[in-house]
């Protein structure tokens, strides 16, 4: 049978990894903030620089830049992360719950919300990659049209 005691030292290890994924979260908007005034700068300068070239050729160079764009501030949109902490209006039961099973449920409940906020952080860290990509793409295209 499972002890209260072992079951704690199991709980405070799922809730520091939780804390971590908060933290990921946290990093990875810090840094689509960075890709996103690295692009309005970038534009900025691309605006008032004076590159006489045709508009076929500056297209696809805004283009990249306003997808980066778009990528970053999807990276920040808020997002519903869960933590670890139960409603205990709605769930009432927590509170008649034996030690054991109520260290169990918590256990369970922060490893769900580890999992879904995984998840969004997997997808977060795939958009901010891709606004990364194509703001660097958009370089190279401005580079050209500068060359």
């Amino acid at each position: 049978m499972l002890k209260s005691e072992n079951l704690q030292p199991v709980l405070s290890a799922a809730q520091k990894q939780l804390g971590l994924t908060f933290s990921a979260s946290d990093s990875l908007d810090t840094k689509a903030l960075g890709v996103l005034g690295f692009n309005l700068a970038v534009l900025i300068f691309s605006l008032q620089s004076e590159t006489h070239n045709q508009w076929w050729l500056l297209v696809p160079l805004f283009l990249f830049f306003g997808l980066s764009l778009l990528c970053a501030i999807m990276v920040f949109w808020p997002s519903d992360y869960l933590g670890a902490v139960v409603n205990i209006k709605e769930h009432e039961e927590y509170l008649s719950m034996p030690n054991d099973k109520l260290l169990l449920q918590l256990l369970a409940d922060t490893q769900e919300a580890i999992d879904l906020n995984n998840a969004q952080n997997g997808a977060k860290s795939t958009l901010c990659t891709t606004a990364i990509v194509l703001s660097l793409t958009g370089v190279g295209l401005l580079v050209g049209c500068i060359m």
